[in-house]
């Protein structure tokens, strides 16, 4: 049972990738032991079912074969545009914040931080060139605001 519904869903979810209402970037395979096998959609050329097994087929011509029975979830990484470096993170905390904002993770150089009320209202300004900073904000009223840093945008709680 659990093989027939994985098949119709990887069915499904391919039809529905084929008509281009999901503009997925990557396919990600995850296997029972959590291992997780990534492969970009524009070098796969076929992904079809035979004796148990889902093989992908690449468009230089290599396949790669996985055990129905090993896997766990197929899905898609659906985001759209240019990929994001994964070891650059912005981390801020605590959030909610009380008096203060402890951000990490801000590229080295001279940039400029700047956060915003959701509508829009620039509140605050300063420039940052360590890679940790941490940011007064006991002036700030209680709210969700928008905090901007070296291309990275964030959301934040005064408490």
């Amino acid at each position: 049972m659990k093989k027939h519904f994985l098949l119709c869903m990887m069915t499904m979810v391919l039809l529905i990738a084929g008509n281009n209402i999901v503009q997925g970037q990557s396919i990600l395979i995850q296997e029972q032991d959590g291992t997780i096998h990534t492969e970009l959609i524009s070098n796969l050329r076929n992904v079809h079912f035979a004796s148990g097994e889902m093989v992908l087929q690449f468009t230089g011509g290599s396949t790669n074969a996985f055990a129905l029975a090993n896997l766990k979830k197929v899905y898609f990484d659906t985001s759209i545009g240019v990929s994001e470096k994964t070891a650059d993170k912005l981390s801020l905390y605590p959030n909610p914040a009380g008096n203060s904002l402890h951000l990490e993770g801000i590229p080295e150089g001279n940039n400029q931080l700047t956060i915003n009320r959701t509508d829009g209202a620039l509140i605050l300004t300063q420039q940052v060139s360590n890679a940790s900073h941490t940011i007064d904000i006991s002036e700030l009223n209680a709210g969700l605001y928008i905090i901007r840093v070296a291309g990275f945008t964030s959301k934040f709680i005064k408490k």
